[in-house]
């Protein structure tokens, strides 16, 4: 038995199992949840910051895997406000309003839902442009990240592009 089919279907109408937004949903929320625990962390023990370590690498997993517009976004509230917590608040805000209003953005209208998809591949396939260009904020991260990150947003991408597919021969 494939434990992947039986817990994800692709399509827009699909009830009691994952589709493609729902695990893009999910992705995108735990990318925004991986760097909390070394910001956390890094508060009480302020080495942390001096040096590497697994959570290090949690909190780089989550920022390269997260859209470069937020990322950035979130780097300039942090130098406007000076305040980490803010910056983490406003990342973990992001996702949590993404995260209720996902099933009335992808699953209560069919047409809005294609709509969406369509809407949230555009951004993404913008997202992975901007993420190729030579810019210096793109290796924030170090290269295995980057293509990690990268990795994550392209099958973002598919899971999104699988909904579509599903529906439409589903017709």
């Amino acid at each position: 038995m494939n434990l992947l089919s039986s817990k994800v279907a692709f399509g827009i109408d699909i009830r009691k199992k994952l589709n493609g937004s729902d695990l893009y949903v999910k992705t995108f929320q735990i990318a925004a949840m991986l760097p909390v625990l070394y910001l956390i962390t890094a508060s009480g023990y302020l080495g942390l910051f001096a040096k590497g370590g697994p959570l290090a690498w949690l909190f780089e997993l989550g920022m390269s895997a997260l859209p470069r517009w937020m990322v950035l976004g979130l780097s300039y509230l942090y130098r406007a406000t000076s305040s980490e917590v803010i910056a983490l608040f406003a990342m973990l805000v992001i996702a949590l309003f993404l995260g209720l209003f996902s099933n009335k953005i992808f699953r209560e209208d069919e047409a809005r839902g294609i709509m969406a998809r369509k809407v949230f591949m555009v951004l993404i396939a913008l997202d992975l442009v901007l993420r190729v260009l030579p810019f210096g904020f793109n290796m924030a991260f170090g290269l295995p990240f980057e293509v990690i990150g990268f990795a994550v947003r392209l099958l973002s991408v598919a899971a999104l592009y699988m909904d579509i597919k599903a529906h439409n021969t589903k017709k």
